[in-house]
């Protein structure tokens, strides 16, 4: 049997499902749906023009150990506790993402 459902809402669900026709195949179990990571994020700006001396520090609430990108979740390359420093960043536009050890990705506030 396969049960699925969608919430956004972090919180403790409790499941119950019985067999239709079968009043005693029934079952209920809990499930928590984590809180999605929150951040912030502080930019320094490159020092002049093609300069490659730029970098992103991120800070997320909670506590633990979590995976960046850059590219807006294309790739995960750096990892580690939070405040986390991403340098040497050239000129352009990077969207940050950040994921937990459960898998969570929350885009950029």
């Amino acid at each position: 049997v396969s049960i699925s459902a969608t919430t956004a809402m972090a919180g403790t669900y409790s499941v119950n499902a019985t067999l239709y026709g079968y009043p005693g195949a029934s079952g209920t179990t809990t499930v928590t749906v984590n809180s999605l990571p929150t951040f912030t994020t502080t930019k320094n700006d490159i020092s002049c023009f093609n300069a490659n001396n730029g970098s992103i520090t991120i800070t997320v609430t909670g506590g633990g150990t979590y995976s960046y990108s850059i590219n807006n979740g294309s790739t995960y390359p750096y990892s580690g506790a939070s405040p986390y420093t991403i340098t040497p960043l050239g000129p352009g536009t990077y969207t940050v993402r950040v994921k937990n050890s459960n898998q969570c990705v929350s885009a950029c506030p």
